[in-house]
């Protein structure tokens, strides 16, 4: 229950961030986006095989509040 609360809050943040900016300014190259999936405890690059099913932008500095790297796309830390 806590953990689906806390992607929902997290979905929506990301949501309203990428609305509110254009992802190419100066903060996004400090703070890159990655990306998580619904379900998924890992966050990724925008090529890896495992958002094949769900893709959610989010920048970095929040991802790592909730979830850990993939060991197979090896997205920024």
């Amino acid at each position: 229950m806590l953990r689906t609360i806390l992607l929902s809050l997290v979905f929506l943040f990301a949501a309203s961030s990428m609305t509110a900016q254009n992802p190419d300014t100066t903060k996004s190259k400090k703070d890159p986006i990655v990306y998580i999936t619904r379900k998924g405890s890992k966050y990724h690059r925008d090529s890896c095989r495992f958002l094949s099913k769900s893709k959610i932008a989010i920048p970095l500095s929040e991802a790592k509040k909730y979830y850990t790297p993939c060991k197979i796309c090896k997205p920024p830390e």
